[in-house]
């Protein structure tokens, strides 16, 4: 099995696997069948040592479980399947275990359906029928007969950018985090991970995609606000600024300065080193 093979499988069920009391499986099951889940679990089982010294694969995971339908997002989790796979090669050799395991003989000549009304005969083998760039209709058959579109890749640049662009529906909360070596020291992780708890027990989840980056640089915040597209950034970290009401404000993130004319005000990242840079409030 590829990472195409692997992302194609897996994206539908990560959604249960990642939150296993989640509602909907019982729909997910009726609509996609009994046996790719219990393949699905069968994978996940053998994936999950190895998520730990992969951040990057989890994250992947993570993003495609908010939206298993997303295409960019498969791509991107497909290309990490690929690394892994890659260097481990014990790991091909377990999943491919686990997909002959139980496998029923082949049955050549058995007619499992039409494709635009043609009837199609030939080796019936698993239960998904993995077609990149076609559509089936008419399909027809005993038994469980399930079809999935494989991750199609983006045939230049610019489209891959324009798959990253969130649906009108979907809102993109970006958090941004930045803690340069020198300044007072922040818990940004628990700021971060708070905010990621109150989105994930909110009852419109569904409604918002959670993006968050550490250790910001000038350079991360262009491509961040280029790709993601956000309708919302929340800001974790130190700012310079001129004090503009009575108000106390919290000297833990803020630095008030009392020159509003002549005083630079803005954010505070990082550098590729970890130190300090103002980006400017003009700039932002």
């Amino acid at each position: 099995m590829d990472s195409a093979q692997l992302t194609t499988l897996l994206a539908p069920w990560l959604p249960f696997l990642l939150e296993p009391e989640r509602n909907g499986l019982e729909a997910a099951i009726a609509q996609l069948g009994k046996s790719p889940w219990q393949t699905a679990q069968a994978l996940w089982t053998q994936l999950q040592p190895y998520l730990a010294v992969h951040p990057d694969l989890q994250t992947a995971i993570a993003q495609v479980a908010t939206k298993p339908n997303s295409t960019a997002r498969q791509t991107v989790l497909q290309e990490e399947f690929a690394a892994l796979l890659s260097a481990h090669p014990e790991l091909v050799t377990a999943i491919a275990q686990v997909m002959t395991r139980d496998r029923p003989t082949p049955a050549a000549g058995v007619q499992i359906g039409q494709m635009s009304g043609g009837t199609v005969a030939g080796n019936v083998q698993g239960a998904i029928f993995n077609i990149s760039g076609s559509s089936i209709t008419n399909l027809t058959g005993a038994g469980d007969i399930h079809y999935q579109e494989a991750p199609r890749q983006p045939n230049s640049a610019s489209e891959a950018i324009a798959c990253r662009l969130p649906s009108s529906s979907v809102k993109t909360i970006l958090i941004l985090a930045a803690n340069p070596q020198g300044t007072h020291p922040l818990r940004l992780g628990a700021e971060v991970r708070l905010l990621r708890q109150e989105w994930e027990r909110s009852p419109h989840r569904d409604d918002f995609e959670l993006i968050d980056r550490s250790a910001v640089t000038t350079r991360d915040l262009q491509q961040e606000l280029l790709q993601s597209q956000p309708h919302i950034v929340h800001f974790c970290g130190h700012g310079v600024g001129a004090e503009m009401s009575d108000e106390p404000s919290s000297s833990r993130k803020f630095t008030m300065v009392a020159d509003a004319m002549t005083a630079p005000e803005g954010l505070l990242l990082e550098t590729d080193t970890g130190q300090p840079q103002l980006v400017a409030a003009a700039a932002l």
